[in-house]
């Protein structure tokens, strides 16, 4: 190679390191695209009901479960207060494992592009790394071909050349030996500047593959935390689901607060005066009239060893004593063979409504939807006593109501006694139902209401 060829080959290698090194941050353009963050599950959501369903009944119309309608209620017993309070601590823990769970997703989303953005830092480094090795090598060969020129020159030779040199020749001898000084000098330089790049590279490279394996295990360690917090947040779904579950099967079984009113008992009398609000829609009678009747008759289906299961059916069935005149009591001659009363000789009550056999041929009724007839259910003896009760007309004012429950039981005492409980119950914050709320004024006054003045 000529002192003009290794001073060309110098200043190219010289142009090239004039570019600037690699840095900053990629693009998000730049950026390889992120794999999908987990989501974090949700509470699922309720299935569409039929308008059958949606009243707690089946599609066969069966009453399956108290009507939504009055889940807003509030009720309460120790078993369902205590499923309450898991419940509650449940979803306050399960809210406390979805955050952990979406800040988890957060810190892996941000610790993936961090990791993107220091991969690409390091990827195009490496190629910096590579091309800076290349121009070593090329300064390298050019400083052993400079070398070698230099030490293969005759120099006695030249010097005695120089005396008999023409005044050109020396001058282009001059110009050569400037050439090679110069060459010697970007070579040089062009060394050093490689060196410095390649140490500076490396302490980049050293740089990000640290910061990479921080992203790295930062990534492992949320990774980890979201599996964890989504596991939990599973479980205690599942949990909830069980507790609601629970709940609702306690539900029927509770009492309506500040009451002595048990919830299964309230459905039925409310479906039974919605009932009779399609069936007899002038009728207007409150539920809470059936109420007072039901806890004067058995106490709400509870008389004796009795309960009500949430189907209606009782425990244990209600009969009273035999009607054959004694304890004040009018005679009243077997009507049915002892069909229903199990008495062949005397007519007794029978059923949380207390109906005679004969009366209960007259007004018996299903309400339950389950296509039986039965006076030891409480929706069919609900439904039965309200029709029995909206029999003389309109129930919509205190004189109508006293009526009905005078027809009910022609005792001017237990007439005052159901309707003292039927008031009570009547404030107890329960949805009017279909009839809606009483508006006459005698009602209103009964129970402490103010009348809502006329619009002007």
């Amino acid at each position: 190679m000529t002192v003009l060829a290794a001073v060309l080959a110098a200043v190219s290698a010289f142009v090239w390191l004039a570019m600037p090194l690699v840095g900053g941050v990629p693009s998000a353009a730049a950026q390889e695209p992120l794999s999908p963050a987990v989501a974090v599950p949700s509470a699922p959501s309720a299935p569409e009901l039929t308008p059958e369903q949606a009243d707690g009944r089946d599609p066969q119309g069966r009453v399956v479960r108290t009507s939504p309608a009055l889940d807003g209620v509030a009720v309460y017993s120790v078993a369902f207060e205590g499923l309450s309070r898991q419940l509650s601590g449940t979803l306050t823990e399960l809210a406390e494992h979805h955050a952990a769970a979406e800040a988890a997703r957060n810190a892996i989303e941000t610790a993936s592009e961090r990791r993107v953005a220091l991969e690409e830092l390091s990827g195009r480094a490496q190629q910096r790394r590579g091309k800076l090795t290349a121009e070593r090598e090329r300064f390298d060969a050019a400083r052993r071909r400079i070398a070698v020129k230099a030490y293969t020159t005759d120099r006695l030779g030249e010097i005695l050349s120089a005396v008999a040199e023409s005044p050109q020749e020396g001058l282009r001898r001059a110009h050569d030996e400037q050439l090679l000084a110069e060459a010697i000098r970007i070579v040089h330089d062009g060394a050093e500047i490689v060196a410095e790049r390649t140490a500076a590279v490396e302490r980049d490279l050293e740089t990000w593959g640290s910061q990479l394996r921080e992203a790295n295990a930062e990534l492992a360690t949320n990774e980890q935390r979201l599996a964890e917090a989504l596991a939990s947040a599973e479980r205690l779904a599942a949990r909830a689901e069980s507790l609601r579950e629970g709940m609702e099967q306690e539900r029927p079984m509770t009492l309506v607060n500040n009451s002595d009113l048990p919830f299964n008992a309230l459905d039925a009398y409310w479906r039974a005066t919605n009932a009779l609000a399609i069936t007899q829609p002038t009728c207007r009678l409150p539920w809470w009239l059936l109420a007072g009747v039901g806890r004067s008759e058995s106490n709400h289906a509870r008389f004796g060893s009795a309960q009500m299961t949430a189907d209606g059916r009782l425990t244990a069935p209600v009969i009273g004593i035999p009607l054959d005149g004694t304890k004040n009591t009018r005679a009243i001659v077997d009507s049915d063979g002892g069909l229903l009363d199990g008495d062949v000789f005397w007519d007794r009550a029978v059923g949380p409504m207390q109906f005679i056999p004969g009366t209960w041929r007259r007004w018996g009724a299903d309400g339950n939807g389950d296509k039986v007839v039965d006076p030891q259910n409480m929706y069919d003896a609900a439904l039965a006593a309200g029709r029995l009760l909206c029999s003389g007309g309109p129930v919509d004012t205190i004189a109508a109501m006293r009526s009905a429950v005078l027809r009910y039981n022609n005792s001017e005492s237990y007439v005052n006694l159901v309707m003292a409980r039927a008031i009570d119950y009547s404030l107890l914050g329960v949805p009017a139902g279909l009839i809606g709320e009483p508006t006459d004024p005698s009602v209103l006054a009964a129970r402490g209401v103010a009348p809502i003045p006329p619009p002007d």
